[in-house]
């Protein structure tokens, strides 16, 4: 529980008290949910308990000593950012509202998932009782900020003349009243993004939410600081990306590996290099505004040639590797989606389906690469069939295993290395069971352009394309000579045992 002083806090009208709530406040806040929000659903007893069971301190309650009512609520969780885009909704941050994803061990971040005033009692002081309420549960945990989405209660009466990115900045601006965002920004927070689909069926808000962010000064460093004091800068200048088009769903996977990269990077490479990673990251970000990319490209490159080659190598396969990531969790939100569709039925004649095989010199891997990458593309699918939740040891295990592996070339590609690479993936054991399996609905076959590029490849003549097929049939006979050791040691048990028995 907080401490007494929290406890204790009261306003100037000394009638009113900040406490934790406990099981017999919450039919008082169900009534306080009703006179706020008198069309929508109040917080289920199963939820309150729940945020009571994971994070008794995050949860404060106003009581009106005089009723004995409740009449100011503040929920809250803590939770790791780095799992989560300013671009997600109110579900995702609060898992459906029941806190699941409540996490103090990675967590740095205390997340507001509600808060409320009941309509007869406000401003008397209560909304700045809970803030500070929270404020002192940021303090005490040591956590280094706290971050929200503030629903835009009034961007439905402008919505025809601005964007919500317009509103809100000209909420910021003090252009425009809205009665939540404006009162938290006089409670010292900043507006680091604008999301969108917030909130559902909100006529007040249209769905959309300022994210909004308060650092613990207590905590935070200077480069933290700096940090928020660009997003807000950023947003006001109209400087961000949006990336609300994306699927969720993969952005939150991307999200998700990429930050693990960053930690085995900084674990195996030092700090040091992982600043320089982040650093060059950033820079390149700024390269999607086009009014900026020749200025901020000329800048990187003559910093890049001050960089011993080691670490310029090192550099690029690092992000090699995200780039490689990004395509395993594009190839696992797929596979996750056609799982969630349904088969059609009733097809009497079977479907072709040809494959054609193509890839780049570029794209060449080498075969444990290739397995290693198949694993965590493994673990990702997994893991969103087990609705998001991953495997975080495994995946960083997979993650350290390829961090050696070499992405970025030292010398150019060759068809060949292609080839490798194409036959590397068909020809995996699996993979090459199941195009050799009867299969309803549907003929298989696959074909290739490697080896027999009709484009006038310069690397390709007919010796190249004869290596790249004695490559196919050396992969082909691999797995025979591998079935029928099989083959040999189920004989040679038989045996033994026919032996035995006679």
């Amino acid at each position: 529980m907080l401490n007494s002083q929290v406890n204790e806090t009261q306003t100037e009208k000394n009638y009113y008290q900040l406490t934790n709530p406990r099981s017999f406040h919450f039919k008082e806040i169900q009534d306080l949910c009703k006179r706020v929000y008198p069309f929508t659903r109040p917080w289920s007893l199963e939820q309150l308990e729940t945020h009571r069971s994971y994070f008794p301190d995050g949860q404060l309650i106003v009581i009106d000593s005089r009723s004995n009512k409740v009449v100011g609520l503040a929920l809250s969780l803590v939770i790791d950012w780095s799992d989560y885009s300013p671009q997600d909704n109110w579900q995702d941050f609060t898992s459906g509202g029941f806190f699941h994803n409540h996490n103090t061990k990675k967590g740095k971040t205390l997340y507001g998932a509600e808060v409320m005033v009941d309509p007869t009692c406000r401003g008397q002081g209560i909304g700045k009782m809970l803030y500070a309420g929270r404020q002192e549960i940021v303090e005490k945990y040591k956590l280094k900020r706290i971050r929200a989405g503030a629903r835009l209660r009034g961007y439905s009466k402008f919505s025809d003349k601005m964007s919500a990115y317009e509103y809100t900045k000209q909420v910021v601006e003090k252009k425009i009243y809205d009665p939540t965002l404006s009162f938290q920004l006089n409670q010292g927070f900043k507006v680091i993004d604008v999301a969108d689909g917030y909130l559902m069926n909100d006529p007040e808000s249209l769905g959309y939410a300022a994210v909004i962010e308060w650092i613990n000064p207590l905590e935070a460093t200077a480069r933290e600081l700096k940090r928020q004091e660009k997003k807000t800068k950023n947003f006001l200048e109209n400087e961000k990306i949006a990336l609300e088009f994306l699927p969720r769903e993969l952005r939150r996977i991307v999200r998700k590996t990429t930050t693990m990269l960053g930690y085995v990077v900084k674990e195996l490479e030092g700090e040091k290099f992982f600043n320089k990673v982040e650093f060059y990251r950033e820079r390149v970000k700024e390269t999607r505004l086009k009014e900026k990319k020749k200025e901020v490209l000329d800048k990187i490159f003559e910093r890049m040639k001050k960089i011993e080659e080691e670490d310029l190598l090192k550099l690029a396969h690092a992000f090699s590797l995200q780039l490689e990531l990004v395509n395993v969790c594009e190839g696992a939100y797929r596979s996750w989606r056609q799982s969630k569709k349904n088969l059609p039925q009733g097809i009497k004649d079977k479907v072709k389906l040809t494959y054609v095989l193509t890839a780049h010199p570029t794209e060449s891997r080498s075969q444990l690469t290739v397995q290693r990458v198949g694993m965590i593309q493994k673990i990702l699918i997994e893991g969103m069939q087990n609705n998001f939740t991953f495997n975080d040891e495994l995946l960083l295990t997979q993650l350290r295993l390829l961090w050696p592996s070499s992405l970025a070339k030292t010398k150019k590609p060759t068809v060949l290395d292609e080839a490798d690479y194409i036959y590397s993936l068909i020809f995996s054991p699996h993979i090459f069971d199941f195009i050799l399996r009867e299969k309803n609905g549907y003929h298989l076959k696959l074909r290739t352009w490697v080896g027999g590029d009709k484009d006038g490849h310069q690397g390709i003549d007919e010796k190249v394309m004869l290596e790249c097929l004695e490559k196919s049939r050396h992969k082909i006979l691999e797995i025979i000579e591998s079935k029928l050791d099989i083959l040999y040691i189920d004989f040679v048990h038989l045996i033994v045992l026919f032996v035995q028995k006679r």
